[in-house]
């Protein structure tokens, strides 16, 4: 049996807090609030920014096998690299098999 990776979408804190900090950490670097001695450390603080952006939105590549969801819908991602996006509201009945 293949592994499924599930991942809610709801208001996660840890992954909104990662966002906030990330795209402080662009605008700190981007803008240089603070100057330093060295010019590389705003680049790099910027850097860390844009690094940890993709790092959030790439999960759904970590996995072969991958779902999505929240209150609204559903996507679906099994052995390919395209998935397939459902509505909640487009679908009238289901049916579970073994």
């Amino acid at each position: 049996m293949k592994r499924i990776k599930f991942d809610n979408l709801q208001y996660n804190w840890f992954f909104i807090s990662l966002i906030l900090l990330s795209l402080f950490c662009i605008m700190f670097g981007l803008f240089e609030i603070n100057e330093f001695q060295n010019p590389k450390i705003n680049k790099g603080i910027s850097a860390i920014g844009y690094v940890s952006q993709v790092v959030f939105f790439s999960r759904m590549f970590w996995f072969k096998n991958y779902v999505q969801y929240n209150k609204k819908g559903i996507f679906i991602r099994i052995k390919t690299f395209f998935g397939k996006s459902i509505s909640f509201g487009n679908v009238e009945r289901t049916e579970l098999e073994n």
